[in-house]
């Protein structure tokens, strides 16, 4: 899937590209993000504000986990945010059920 269709909306490509660089932070290798902008078309290096849209974008996926009160959801909010505070990353984030979580 390329598109979020909860995100859809018309402005700049760089909204186009962020959703699949998000990727890595998931452990997918940087090499697949470059591949898929040179098959869009784009220049990632030359999208101004594309820097500023992958860091909301990757604040925008901590927000889920604030309202649970699972253990592991609150243990990924903490590892997620001190990646994002600190610019590096030990090992790729979980994407948690928390349907799952939160039953029990």
């Amino acid at each position: 899937m390329l598109a979020d269709w909860d995100s859809v909306s018309y402005g700049p490509r760089e909204q186009d590209v962020v959703p699949t660089r998000l990727r890595y932070r998931f452990g997918e290798p940087p090499s697949r993000w470059k591949r898929f902008c040179g098959e869009y078309g784009v220049d990632p290096d030359s999208m101004p504000g594309l820097p500023v849209l992958l860091q909301m974008r990757e604040v925008r996926t901590v927000t889920p986990y604030l309202r649970s009160d699972s253990p592991r959801a609150q243990a990924e909010v903490s590892r997620r945010i001190a990646d994002l505070a600190s610019g590096t990353q030990a090992r790729p984030w979980t994407a948690l059920n928390l349907a799952v979580d939160d039953q029990g």
